[in-house]
Order: C-alpha cells, then structure tokens, then sequence
C-alpha cells in the first residue's frame, strides 16, 4: 500500500504568510482555493490515480472497516497502530478532498458557500485569522431558504479532524444525504484547464499560472 501522510498542521498558517507577503489578504484564501480546486480537479486526478474505478463511498466504507478493525485488534503494538491510524486518515482526508471537489458549490437545489471567521484584530484593527473558524451557508436555490453551520477553528484547522468536521457541518445544514458520493472513474475524458490571476485593491494583477490535465471521471455506484 502506498504510504499516504497527513498535511501538517501549519499549512494553513504558512498559506496565509505566503499571501500576505504577496498582499493579497488572507480573508481571500478561500476565493483563491475556491478558484484552484473547482478550475482544475486535482483532487480527482489523484483519487483516480489512486483508486482507480472505485467510487468514494467505497473507499470512505473501507476507511471504516479499517477503524473498526484497530478498535477491535491487539495484535498490534500502540505505536503500530498510531501508524497505520495515520494512513488510513490520511487516505481519508484524500478521498473526502475529491468528495468536496465532486459536489461544491451545488449540491441538489442548495449552492453552499463559506468563509473564514476572523479570531481577532491586530493594532491596525484588520481582522487576524490564527486557526480560524468555517462558516458554511446553504442557500436553496427554489425556496430562497438560507441555512448555516459553523466549523470550529480547532476541528478545520486539525486535519485528523477535518473529514468528520466536514460531515457535521453537512448533517447539521440538512444536506448530507444529497451529497454525491458515488463519483468514480469512466472511461470518458474531459480536459480541463485554468489560469489563476489575482488583483490587489490598488489595482495590480499579479502572475498567472496557466495549468491544464485530461481527466477521466464520471459517476458510478458503491
């Protein structure tokens, strides 16, 4: 089994410094990544590189069985199992990456969006975000009903937590069970290409990085 490995839990905070220090303000990262993950399917390259033809639920009901079957064990010594629970996360955190690629932003009639809940202010009263919270917004595109759900700072910004954290978040909005999970490898391609330009409120547009993959995908059943 290839060896699959958590991100670290600085990412975030390094991701902001980055952007700041290019003066595009961090409560615009989850525009930036919005524009990234939804232009170019990375997510779902690598799930099907990985995976190949099977479906995310599948994968997710086997993440599973694993957890159970290291409850269960005591074959294994504690640091034993410590590291294989890691993989098996961080084969988690993989899938359900593809998961939010294949649904967001519209699932069934409701186009959810987020954004970044500041933790404070600094001495120039701009908001600060040091792990910050994810306040999602469901809005129904027929009815007009908004809902919203809050993800705690501590829960997004761990990322053993942030599978499950991502699951509450949905089964607390009522949309959990619209979520497509069957999404899977077929043998159609689609080609997909972007480029990523930002512009500063001083009006400067910064570098653009053209990218483009072929990738087959489809839907499929667990």
């Amino acid at each position: 089994m290839a060896q699959t490995t958590a991100p670290s839990r600085r990412n975030f905070e390094d991701t902001v410094e980055d952007l700041s220090a290019h003066w595009i303000k961090p409560e615009n990262y989850i525009k930036i990544k919005e524009l990234v993950s939804f232009s170019f399917p990375l997510a779902r390259v690598t799930f099907t590189r990985r995976f190949g033809r099977r479906t995310i639920a599948s994968v997710l009901k086997e993440v599973d069985v694993w957890r159970v079957f290291l409850d269960r064990q005591s074959l294994l010594t504690l640091d034993d199992k410590s590291n294989v629970d890691r993989l098996v996360s961080g084969v988690e955190l993989l899938v359900w990456n593809a998961l939010l690629e294949a649904n967001l932003p519209q699932i069934g009639p409701w186009t959810v969006s987020w954004v970044l809940l500041p933790t404070g202010v600094d001495e120039d009263g701009r908001p600060e975000y040091l792990r910050p919270g994810l306040k999602l917004t469901a809005a129904n595109r027929d009815s007009k009903e908004r809902r919203e759900a809050i993800m705690p700072g501590e829960d997004y910004g761990t990322p053993l937590k942030w599978p499950s954290a991502w699951k509450r978040a949905f089964e607390e909005l009522g949309i959990w069970d619209l979520i497509d999970k069957g999404w899977s490898f077929s043998p159609y391609s689609t080609c997909y290409s972007f480029c990523l330009t930002w512009r500063d409120d001083s009006g400067r547009v910064f570098s653009c990085y053209p990218w483009s993959s072929c990738l087959p995908f489809g839907r499929g059943w667990a």
